[in-house]
């Protein structure tokens, strides 16, 4: 296919495309990610203790679900999660269309065992992402934050392996 460009602009071009999609596939995954597990809580009220002990609101990295999350995350503490009072806390238009898309999203997903599969995945995704995003903002001279990101790595591990099963149930 070298014709008349000499063949490598195009090919770095190409490159340079590929890499930045690959960056936000990436960033967009980890999105997913977030998105997914806001809508699994507002859904299932039962999902909360499948995560407690590894999931907290400073997992949501984006600042909008970090937002959500920390709002629904209080209102179960209060007894119940209540997507309208929820969307109040939101002026921007385009805020409330986003938050309202996280109530009404449909997971289309068939039989328990791949329910369970997408959460495991969706946890260890949006954990390994809170993770990368804390070690990057890390202080270094902050050890205690340091441990902390060591232990959660380690029981990352251990849901990624199998080691420790999620407690899922949909109720």
């Amino acid at each position: 296919n070298n014709m008349a460009l000499g063949g490598t602009s195009m090919g770095t071009v190409k490159r340079a495309e590929a890499r930045a999609r690959k960056k936000e596939n990436k960033e967009d995954a980890g999105h997913t990610a977030q998105k997914l597990m806001l809508t699994w809580l507002t859904s299932y009220p039962a999902m909360f203790d499948t995560i407690a002990g590894y999931i907290t609101p400073a997992d949501f990295t984006t600042p909008l679900y970090h937002k959500v999350a920390e709002l629904v995350f209080a209102q179960h503490e209060e007894g119940e999660v209540n997507p309208a009072k929820l969307l109040n806390q939101f002026a921007d238009s385009e805020e409330q269309k986003e938050v309202t898309s996280l109530f009404h999203a449909t997971l289309h997903l068939e039989g328990d065992e791949e329910r369970k599969q997408a959460i495991r995945e969706t946890v260890c995704r949006l954990k390994r992402d809170s993770i990368a995003y804390q070690t990057s903002n890390l202080a270094p001279t902050d050890m205690i934050g340091l441990q902390k990101l060591l232990e959660a790595r380690k029981r990352l591990e251990e849901i990624e392996s199998g080691k420790i099963t999620l407690h899922i149930s949909f109720d």
